[in-house]
């Protein structure tokens, strides 16, 4: 079997702590793909969503940003921290349906 590409799925999210929660439910429930690793970048929201994805998806890789950076303000942040072979970008609104990062990376 051939080594699997590494894919990081990068998150911006602003004061969508409900969305977001869906959002990653969504993604670990659905992907099969063993390779990735999760990244939010939250963008100084003040209505906990930091602290849901600490408590509730702790293998999420939470990147904190001290001001609102917009989303390829903040996408850039992640891109200097961290390396991949493939960067899946997704709205915190986005619901991913089995399959989705397999599809994607092939």
């Amino acid at each position: 079997m051939l080594e699997q590409k590494k894919v990081a799925v990068i998150i911006v999210s602003w004061n969508s702590k409900k969305l977001l929660e869906v959002c990653l439910g969504a993604v670990f429930k659905n992907t099969a793909y063993k390779n990735f690793e999760v990244i939010v970048a939250d963008n100084a929201s003040v209505d906990g969503s930091a602290n849901m994805v600490e408590k509730n998806f702790p293998t999420v890789l939470l990147v904190k940003n001290r001001k609102n950076l917009g989303f390829a303000g903040a996408n850039n942040v992640v891109f200097e921290k961290f390396m991949a072979d493939y960067y899946f970008l997704l709205n915190p609104d986005t619901v991913v349906t089995p399959g989705w990062l397999e599809k994607a990376v092939e």
